[in-house]
């Protein structure tokens, strides 16, 4: 099997290659994404996740995109399983989820979006965390180990004992 074939065993489309990135952009976008935890964020489907990618990139409402456009985006977030909680690891780069995210489309119009569509992507996911921070808790993050575990943080027991 030739190596063009073992990278396309698998693939939903013609798939992205890093060629489709002019010199020196790709890297703008290998910044990893931040960790954060939102339970809200996490639960967010494919198509609701490609839905807010498509309306950060044309500044308005989906409606508005290309009908090619939005259907190729929709079809890569579904068959890439693009979730809230696979952008909240702290694991992805922009360029990453923008290669998944435009897998379906033709090369040219890749090769066009891909700025636009790597920023909205990284727009959203901090937007999102810097939510998280100012609410000054992890938004439906686990509760205080601490008041679960009867500890004090440091091991010893703050549980009231009885004595019989």
């Amino acid at each position: 099997m030739s190596r063009a074939t073992e990278d396309n065993v698998g693939a939903v489309g013609p798939g992205p290659r890093e060629g489709d990135w002019p010199a020196g952009t790709r890297a703008r976008f290998e910044k990893t994404l931040p960790s954060f935890v939102s339970r809200p964020f996490a639960s967010t489907p494919p198509v609701r996740f490609a839905h807010l990618v498509l309306g950060e990139f044309s500044q308005g409402p989906v409606e508005d995109v290309e009908l090619e456009v939005a259907g190729a985006v929709i079809k890569a977030s579904l068959a890439k399983h693009i979730r809230g909680y696979v952008l909240t690891s702290g694991t992805l780069c922009p360029a990453v989820v923008f290669d998944w995210l435009c897998s379906q489309l033709p090369p040219a119009m890749r090769t066009t979006m891909l700025s636009s569509i790597a920023c909205a992507v990284e727009a959203i996911v901090h937007r999102e965390a810097s939510t998280v921070a100012s609410d000054g808790s992890q938004a439906g993050g686990p509760p205080d180990s601490s008041a679960t575990l009867g500890t004090d943080g440091r091991g010893a027991s703050t549980t009231p004992t009885v004595d019989l």
